[in-house]
């Protein structure tokens, strides 16, 4: 695609409304040599806050994404030399080689060359990612406008950026611990392992439908396998057992950082059991403009039976 000055992306929309690029490999969602090697072809002037986000990604993209925003800045201008010696001779200063996403953060340092040079008049091409953090608690906690639930996933302002799934796994280390004061032994089993990515899924999974079961099955696949295909697993062979026993945990831990979400969810499965039993569906329109049908199931027989008739009705 080199030889082109710019190119389009053809897009495709999945049934819940998601937009994904159709190709393969060179694409904005792709991976870190797909995203490092792309730019935007209409550039926009810095101006005054253009460096101060440019520098903001910088950070992100190298590592530094939990410090706070002013932080992330500091630590691009202290490390400046650096990173202008990569942007001249990459082959040469090989510092941008120890970022989380190398290649993102050598397109950011021949960006950060041109607007040192140029200053707020640089034309910038380089697109600065916006993270989200946990999409679908941030999209119920906006809806029920929840001050506890918004502030755990970033939609209030802080200092520093809150991590959810950190404060879930401290709420569930701290009910661990009670439980070996009882004398439960699988608690005590845990607590040497437990991190933030055992609860990690089954958060992000939950303003999806995940159910207790769901996180136990998850905690099974991402926790316990990879315990034992290291030797390290302290469950022996009572492994499933271990994560159905911490998956009541999670459950509850998750409820108690999130709790207005969990009521609104409960509240939205009452409404589906009721539409169900009904056999009506669940419409609704998107503020985009997407509509959305959600059958009950019973009436799928229904549908299939109209579409293989020899003269469906027009409906």
């Amino acid at each position: 695609m080199a030889e082109y000055e710019q190119f389009w992306f053809p897009k495709v929309i999945d049934f819940r409304g998601r937009v994904y690029d159709l190709p393969l490999f060179l694409k904005p969602q792709g991976d870190d040599l797909s995203k490092g090697l792309l730019e935007f072809a209409n550039g926009k002037p810095l101006g005054e806050e253009g460096g101060y986000w440019l520098a903001v990604h910088g950070a992100n993209v190298y590592g530094e994404d939990k410090l706070p925003l002013d932080d992330r800045v500091q630590w691009v201008i202290q490390n400046e030399e650096t990173i202008l010696r990569a942007a001249e001779d990459p082959f040469e200063e090989r510092f941008w080689m120890d970022a989380d996403k190398p290649l993102q953060f050598l397109a950011f340092c021949f960006e950060w060359a041109g607007a040192r040079e140029h200053g707020d008049d640089f034309v910038s091409h380089l697109p600065v990612a916006m993270d989200g953090s946990c999409n679908g608690l941030q999209h119920l906690s906006a809806i029920l406008r929840d001050p506890v639930g918004g502030a755990a996933v970033n939609l209030l302002p802080a200092d520093r950026p809150s991590d959810i799934y950190t404060e879930v796994m401290r709420v569930v280390v701290k009910e661990l611990e009670h439980r070996v004061t009882l004398g439960e032994p699988t608690a005590a089993l845990w607590i040497p392992v437990m991190k933030r990515s055992v609860v990690k899924r089954p958060v992000m999974t939950l303003p999806y439908g995940a159910t207790r079961q769901g996180f136990a099955d998850q905690i099974v696949e991402d926790t316990i396998r990879t315990l034992e295909q290291a030797g390290q697993s302290p469950f022996g062979p009572g492994g499933p057992l271990a994560a159905h026993y911490l998956s009541h945990i999670v459950w509850a831990a998750t409820g108690q950082v999130v709790v207005a979400a969990r009521v609104a969810m409960d509240w939205l499965q009452e409404v589906a059991k009721v539409a169900s039993s009904a056999n009506l569906p669940l419409e609704w329109t998107t503020p985009t403009g997407f509509k959305v049908r959600q059958d009950s199931g019973s009436r799928w027989p229904l549908l299939r039976r109209c579409r293989s008739h020899p003269d469906p009705p027009s409906q």
